[in-house]
């Protein structure tokens, strides 16, 4: 479901509750239960903060804890606001939100000149200094306000086969007083305070004036409606808990109570009932000044003897991990049964307690919720979070029903029907740098500086997301053949050294085979680019198969033959422009973790309910993020439309081992952090506006991305001799005479990537 208010003509911030609350109520509990949010300045469930001073006595901070709470009691999950990385590209709202700033006033200049209040002159030349000078500071203070969220319906349902032989969804307890707490500080930031806005203080306390219009009554009621639906909770004492909050009548009073009856009714799993079927039930703390959520506790209880027999056994020590931001893992002993927590919100390891009990059979996890992503804790868990992907029942409401695996923020893309971008040209794929340069945020690009001005190895940058852009910035820059050569053949190789764990012998564990980039113009995506790929994971039993079959010099045909034309098409790759892109073990770990969902998105085919690896090997997808290990099932393998890839062996010996995905870049949320692209280039547009600061294209650093006029005005504020001077500040590579450096050291930096394309230039000859 997309929906943009303004477009739907509903403007004021009840009816933008309103509708999300019956959106809510509409989305069904399936795979595919996606909100789409396109709200402006809008309200919001998230807010878009910067992160870098969080602290818990910051009022950002309590801005984002509301907006978190309020997202937990609606039952709905904002994706992109926790992984912090969208397939939706930003650059072009980037430029017209500058460009707005820039169109407003010289919107006013025009109404000021035809009422005869503007004059000619040095005057006027300085009032519009002032006023570029202004507009360029509100840009700094504020950024750029690019709103678009996307929330999934919270309908993680329990499998079957381990809980009772019925599908659940996770039951959560919430004390009434704390839950109506939350509910009312959420109704009062998201609609009371934004259209009553009459704050008073009385003895000490901010209270605010309400006119409760029917409007405004009935958004209360469906709003309560649905968050008491989400949570087991005495419905009598919530109703109470808000009629004090809300000073309301004995006719307010029956309307309350017959709107929570409406949902009392519904079908829900009782803590017993969960408990019996050995299903996790969980309970919700709120601070009960604030009413922001705390903690959630995971009670699991132990229903096998078997399993209760190893947790009464007081020599098994009992530990916790992490798996992902949802999911808490019980270990009992060195990993001999280990129970996964998986919490109705992200929760953090670090800081949370345990209460076993050995002779009654259960464990209780409490652990905080994490309330902001970019604080530091948080922000650690949540880096290698970036496209996931979940497996869910496609009908819950039937017990035979099929579970798939569903990518939560990779919007579903129809490969063959996307445009394909012809690159014979490259003059015309000017625009691909912006684009792709776009993925760092302005955070992101200082972290990334300071590591190239530390001449830090990409293994020292302490983000495995960071150098998995720099991966995906090589790939579309050769790719497209952006600088001097071009190569759609890429390996993910890992550092070579002790412990390496290479399944190859040339290093190379994963193979991505570019077949086109296509121009991806849905609404979801909102305008990027899809790298068109195949992906050969090369597992340790397929290069053993391999090299068993090359060592008994084949058979009498059938799977032999196969085994040794993949063998020749391996040693084939080594001859052609394969570029080896060198990564960590934790970028590594990030690649596969993500592939999932890009096989998801675009995929033609359906799974085996019988023998997709996904449900069959235990429900983890990724199949493995271990070495040599299965990263996809099999149920999409060799599914390829006809002259795929222009490759010799390719039809008749690898594709049927490969799967085809749609990549596209993780650019950051705007829910998360600004993403201003090119702060300069903004500053710029709001000074000078669009069309006069696009008039003159830049040149740039290959390495930093440093432009022109950027280095001028370091140069200036470091009062260098050659301030000014444009042409000492970028200088050409000696050897292509293309590629622009602001310095040696950026160029040695650049070099691993731009070996594989630097071709010496004619000029040299001549």
């Amino acid at each position: 479901m997309f929906w943009s208010p303004f477009a739907a003509g509903v403007p004021d911030p009840p009816g933008l509750l309103g509708l999300m609350v019956a959106a809510k109520r509409l989305l069904k509990d399936r795979p595919s239960s996606t909100l789409v949010m396109d709200n402006g300045e809008g309200v919001s469930l998230v807010v878009d903060v910067d992160g870098d001073d969080m602290d818990s006595n910051n009022s950002r901070f309590a801005e984002a804890a509301n907006s978190t709470t309020g997202a937990f009691i609606l039952g709905l999950t904002p994706v992109e606001y926790w992984s912090n990385a969208s397939v939706r590209a930003t650059v072009d709202e980037c430029l017209g939100a500058a460009a707005q700033l820039y169109d407003d006033d010289d919107d006013d200049d025009d109404v000021y000149a035809a009422g005869g209040g503007l004059g000619e002159g040095a005057g006027v030349k300085e009032k519009e200094k002032e006023k570029a000078a202004a507009r360029v500071k509100k840009l700094e203070e504020n950024g750029l306000q690019i709103s678009n969220r996307l929330l999934r319906k919270h309908s993680r349902w329990l499998n079957p086969g381990q809980h009772g032989g019925k599908w659940r969804k996770p039951t959560v307890v919430v004390d009434a007083k704390e839950l109506a707490e939350a509910a009312w500080r959420v109704y009062q930031n998201l609609v009371v305070f934004q259209i009553e806005g009459q704050r008073v203080v009385h003895q000490g306390q901010e209270l605010v004036k309400v006119s409760w219009g029917e409007g405004l009554w009935q958004t209360l009621l469906d709003f309560l409606g649905v968050v008491c639906g989400q949570f087991e909770t005495d419905r009598e004492e919530f109703r109470r808990a808000i009629l004090e909050k809300i000073g309301g009548n004995s006719v307010q009073d029956a309307l309350l109570k017959k709107a929570l009856e409406e949902v009392s009714g519904s079908e829900s799993t009782t803590a017993t009932e969960a408990e019996a079927d050995g299903c996790p039930v969980f309970t919700a703390s709120f601070d009960v000044s604030s009413g922001i959520l705390k903690t959630i506790t995971g009670h699991l209880d132990f229903i096998t003897e078997e399993d209760k027999r190893l947790l009464a056994d007081k020599t098994v020590p009992i530990s916790l991990r992490q798996s992902s931001p949802w999911t808490i893992d019980i270990v009992l002993g060195a990993g001999t049964l280990v129970k996964p927590l998986v919490f109705p919100t992200p929760v953090l390891k670090e800081g949370s307690k345990t209460r076993i009990a050995r002779t009654s059979g259960y464990i209780e996890v409490i652990a905080p919720a994490i309330l902001n992503p970019r604080s530091a804790i948080p922000a650690s868990v949540l880096d290698e979070y970036i496209f996931p992907t979940v497996l869910q029942a496609t009908d819950p409401s039937s017990e035979s029903s099929q579970l798939i695996p569903v990518p939560l923020n990779a919007a579903t893309v129809n490969l063959d029907s996307l445009p394909i971008l012809s690159l014979s040209d490259a003059s015309r794929l000017s625009f691909l740098g912006p684009l792709a340069s776009s993925i760092y945020s302005p955070r992101e690009l200082r972290v990334r500086q300071a590591a190239f001005e530390q001449s830090l190895d990409e293994s020292s940058w302490g983000s495995a997301r960071l150098t998995l852009k720099e991966s995906f910035l090589t790939m579309i820059n050769i790719a497209a053949g952006l600088q001097v050569g071009q190569s759609g053949l890429f390996a993910l190789s890992p550092v070579s050294g002790p412990g390496s764990g290479s399944s190859s012998s040339d290093g190379r564990h994963i193979l991505i085979l570019v077949s086109a980039i296509r121009l991806d113009c849905s609404a979801q995506s909102g305008g990027g680019i899809i790298l068109d790929a195949a992906v050969l994971p090369l597992t340790r039993s397929l290069l053993d198969n391999t090299k068993k079959s090359a060592s008994s010099g084949g058979g009498d045909g059938g799977d032999d033959d196969d085994e040794e034309d993949l063998q020749s098409f391996l040693v084939l790759l080594r001859t052609l422009e394969c570029v080896d892109l060198t990564v960590t073990d934790a970028e590594l770990s990030l690649w596969k973790s993500i592939l999932p969902s890009f096989a998801e998105r675009c995929r033609t085919w359906s799974h085996s309910p019988s023998s997709c690896e996904y449900v069959t090997t235990g429900g983890h997808v990724p199949l493995s993020l271990q070495k040599g290990e299965p990263v996809l099932c099999t149920c999409g393998t060799g599914h390829f439309p006809p002259n795929y890839l222009s490759l010799p062996l390719w039809e008749s010996a690898a594709a049927r081992h490969a799967t085809r995905v749609a990549i596209s870049a993780p650019y950051c949320s705007p829910t998360v952090e600004r993403v201003v692209f090119d702060p300069v280039l903004a500053r710029k547009i709001a000074e000078r506006g669009l069309e006069e600061a696009l008039r003159k294209k830049e040149e740039r650093c290959r390495c930093c991305g440093k432009g022109e006029e950027e280095l001028v005005e370091e140069l200036k504020a470091k009062g260098g001799e050659t301030a000014g001077k444009t042409a000492e500040v970028l200088r050409k590579c000696a050897r292509c005479l293309k590629v622009r450096y602001c310095s040696a050291e950026c160029q040695r930096r650049d070099w691993k990537t731009h070996r594989t394309e630097c071709v010496e230039s004619e000029e040299h000859h001549r």
